[in-house]
């Protein structure tokens, strides 16, 4: 999710540079290949070395260690939280359904009326929530996503999303 998000900031820095007729050196400058909108349409096996990555001239180079480096700064947040991150979908086909389905659920977020940065925080928290009762084998129980702008949630008759 989070290359998927940067991929499309990246992308309107650029186009909203190119209105302004200001610089812009792209996140992804050298590693196209590193862009959601680029591996989500390759096949399973070289999506999921591409993500995974490989040593190429000495260097682990792909986009999970090149999320894991973004920023130099040893002392950040960021830092900290992914020094210890590694990468643990065990198949080519699992990584391509997930990258399938999230392209879905962001398809539904999009489409929804109001804030779509509401609405993915909502989609970020639901997944966190999935993940940590399946480490930790408890069901799931969470509540629909509330869109305070309307007063609607998930699923509702209303129109929203059933995640």
């Amino acid at each position: 999710m989070f290359i998927r998000d940067l991929d499309e900031a990246d992308r309107l820095r650029q186009r909203e540079s190119r209105m302004l007729d200001l610089p812009f050196q792209s996140i992804f400058e050298g590693k196209e290949e590193y862009r959601w909108s680029v591996f989500q349409d390759k096949p399973a096996e070289v999506m999921y070395r591409l993500i995974q990555g490989q040593i190429i001239d000495g260097e682990l180079q792909g986009v999970f260690p090149f999320i894991k480096t973004l920023h130099e700064n040893s002392g950040s947040a960021y830092a900290k939280y992914m020094n210890d991150a590694i990468f643990k979908i065990p198949t080519p086909q699992l990584l391509q359904k997930i990258v399938t389905e999230l392209d879905e659920l962001y398809e539904i977020v999009d489409k929804q009326p109001g804030s779509k940065t509401d609405a993915r925080g909502d989609l970020y928290e639901y997944i966190a929530l999935q993940a940590f009762h399946s480490r930790h084998k408890r069901p799931v129980s969470y509540p629909a996503p509330y869109y305070p702008h309307d007063g609607r949630t998930a699923g509702s008759a209303n129109g929203g999303p059933d995640l």
